[in-house]
């Protein structure tokens, strides 16, 4: 069973109903191991372009104002991270 085909059975008739437990492991596998993939700067930046510009993001207080705005001088440190 493929990856798509094993998620849509997942999606329809719940974990517990469609898969083994060897099929359980290897979904749950699958689906984190891309956890471990680094970030690419256009998902970090599609992400940032769609968050509300006067909301913080984080204990730092910086709006994603000045995220969007600086987004040439910081985007190799914000990705790097």
């Amino acid at each position: 069973m493929n990856t798509m085909n094993l998620c849509w059975e997942v999606a329809l008739h719940g974990i517990g109903n469609t898969l083994s437990i060897w099929q359980n492991w290897e979904l749950m596998h699958m689906i984190l191991s891309d956890l471990e993939l680094p970030f690419i700067e256009e998902e970090v930046w599609r992400t940032i372009k769609q968050l509300p510009s006067d909301k913080a993001s984080g204990l730092d207080q910086y709006t994603c104002h000045f995220y969007k705005v600086c987004w040439a001088i910081i985007q190799e440190d914000i990705v790097r991270m």
